[in-house]
């Protein structure tokens, strides 16, 4: 299954986006053994429309998951156990959305399949880029069965 991650904003050199993608390596390296591909990360302008988020999310067999602080708190676990089972439901992609400083679309919010809190604190969008990369690796290996993850 491929995991996608639509960002609002550009990268930047950061502590925070050197940490995203530290834990995009360690995804790449591990994933492929449990069913999943490589991430692909697209960046957005959350200044714009996003009619094309829209069709590539009507246009393949995917999941959306929208990250929002109104959304549902799950446990390390629960999420990782929410991404194999879209796996072996035989999803073609996971789509993971961040919004920008003005939060996600309300259309493109009622499409998804769910929406997920890091918490009630609203973070800024390079920060959830890296709890977003660093949870997706803990999940992989929560299902690898890899000492990363202590309970």
């Amino acid at each position: 299954m491929q995991l996608s991650l639509f960002v609002a904003g550009k990268a930047r050199q950061s502590p925070e986006n050197e940490l995203s993608m530290k834990f995009l390596g360690r995804i790449e390296r591990q994933g492929g053994q449990i069913g999943f591909r490589p991430v692909v990360m697209k960046e957005y302008d959350p200044t714009t429309p996003t009619r094309w988020l829209e069709l590539a999310i009507k246009q393949s067999r995917s999941h959306l998951c929208a990250l929002d602080e109104r959304g549902e708190m799950q446990s390390s676990t629960d999420f990782a156990n929410m991404l194999a089972e879209w796996r072996d439901d035989g999803l073609s992609e996971a789509i993971f959305l961040i919004g920008g400083p003005n939060g996600i679309n309300r259309s493109i919010k009622a499409q998804a399949d769910r929406i997920v809190s890091f918490g009630r604190m609203t973070f800024p969008h390079m920060m959830a880029r890296a709890m977003l990369t660093e949870q997706l690796y803990r999940a992989v290996s929560i299902l690898r069965g890899d000492p990363y993850h202590r309970e």
